[in-house]
């Protein structure tokens, strides 16, 4: 059986720390910390430390956290939405897949990150 690819933009596997702020209907913020899975202009996936860390539909914000490959400070990749949510059974973590607000330039990126 052929699987159809949807994705608009060419996906790259990247593993690096990021920031999670989770926005919950009451108002408040949720921080936490995830590990970047794949990046893409459009989307990325990430693995999440602990389930239930979002739900579908949920909005984020996002920015990669500085690590020893990367440089100084966090680069800011901005707001999001949930789009799919798996949770392994017998396991804490999550993986979570979001869509971005705003398209990503690799071009930019490709300057601080390396994919």
């Amino acid at each position: 059986m052929q699987t159809i690819e949807r994705r608009q933009h060419e996906r790259r596997s990247v593993a690096l720390p990021l920031k999670v702020c989770v926005y919950n209907d009451g108002g408040q913020t949720v921080v936490m910390e995830a590990r970047l899975r794949d990046i893409s202009g459009g989307g990325l996936s990430f693995v999440c430390p602990y389930q239930p860390c979002c739900e579908i539909g949920q909005r984020l914000s996002l920015s990669i956290l500085p690590a020893e490959q990367v440089g100084d400070g966090e680069i800011e990749l901005g707001k999001a939405t949930v789009v799919w949510v798996q949770q392994e059974h017998g396991d804490s973590m999550a993986q979570v897949g979001i869509m971005l607000d705003d398209l990503l330039s690799f071009d930019h990126l490709q300057q601080r990150l390396p994919l």
